[in-house]
């Protein structure tokens, strides 16, 4: 009688990347606007690193938000409370989380 082999599966757990900033806007686009557009970037970017990359660049999704049109600069900018990459498990998917944008008047100022 042949061996039967037994196969598990198990679905992958999701990451929430939570992302907060404090932006200062160029005047061409509203806070919401921005948020929605950057929303949008992050979103592309997760997916395209889904078991590809085990890591979420801090540097990557800073450089997104300075792309984004109506951001002249930002600062204050955290990945799940800290300035470094976020680390992607086996097992794990990086989904958006919260994404808390303050607008401010002026950056760098303290």
């Amino acid at each position: 009688m042949p061996d039967r082999a037994t196969v598990t599966v198990s679905s992958p757990t999701a990451l929430n990347i939570a992302i907060s900033a404090n932006v200062q806007l160029d005047g061409s686009k509203s806070l919401s606007d921005v948020k929605k557009a950057y929303e949008i970037a992050v979103k592309d970017f997760l997916s395209d690193t889904v078991f590809s990359s085990y890591r979420v660049s801090y540097a990557k999704l800073g450089s997104l938000l300075l792309d984004v049109p109506g951001v002249e600069d930002f600062d204050s900018f955290t990945l799940n409370g800290g300035t470094g990459n976020v680390t992607v498990g086996e097992k794990q998917v990086p989904i958006i989380g919260t994404i808390s944008l303050s607008e401010v008047s002026a950056v760098g100022l303290n």
